[in-house]
């Protein structure tokens, strides 16, 4: 069974670095041109943290999950993604909810291009079969300013839930194509599905683009 883990260095986006301690871990090409900012070198509370939950991977990959989940959490998706990435040639396994977060973290930083390597990984790695998977990529890549891949994952699934009709609802508004996401809306309504929050701030959004 191949190894739910490695990924060829040469397909990381160009450059996976991190600093740590003042070290380089590994790569050291340029991050892609729109990547707004270089990753910052971490803080020493962070740095210990870090160290901690690699120490205690050893045993477990969960601590290193739950850190990577509460930086996406916290609104910090340069130290979501570096760890991910610096995580990438050890025995780390990520799950779903790992991808969740790091996809999460790839849209506030508007980052296309760590978001397109993600979706590669997602796809080489099976997580495609995740409807919440699914649908943290069509936030991504609305996020990111690509509403087509955006409806592409929409039309390829082969499930939707509520958030799944919510994100392409929201998605649609956002770009400014109102008339769309109503008519998206009333999709949802006759496929019966319950609309949530996201789903009726997309509405508003549409309704002040069509008027």
């Amino acid at each position: 069974m191949t190894s739910l883990l490695l990924l060829p260095l040469r397909t990381m986006p160009t450059n996976c670095s991190t600093k740590f301690s003042n070290q380089t871990l590994w790569s050291s090409t340029p991050w892609p041109v729109n990547t707004p900012a270089k990753m910052p070198l971490f803080r020493p509370f962070c740095s210990f943290l870090i160290s901690y939950a690699l120490a205690l991977s050893r045993a477990s990959s969960k601590a290193l999950q739950e850190v990577i989940t509460g930086y996406a959490r916290s609104s910090r998706p340069n130290e979501a993604f570096s760890l991910f990435c610096e995580l990438q040639p050890s025995d780390f396994k990520p799950t779903d909810v790992t991808l969740l977060s790091t996809l999460s973290s790839c849209a506030l930083l508007g980052a296309l291009d760590l978001g397109r390597w993600i979706h590669e990984y997602v796809k080489m790695h099976g997580f495609d079969k995740y409807v919440k998977v699914k649908t943290a990529l069509i936030d991504m890549y609305a996020k990111c300013g690509r509403l087509d891949d955006g409806m592409m994952q929409f039309a390829n699934m082969s499930a939707r839930d509520t958030q799944a009709w919510s994100a392409m609802v929201m998605a649609y508004a956002t770009h400014g194509h109102g008339s769309k996401a109503i008519s998206l809306f009333e999709e949802t309504k006759r496929a019966r599905v319950r609309p949530d929050e996201i789903t009726f701030l997309g509405l508003l959004k549409a309704c002040s683009h069509t008027g």
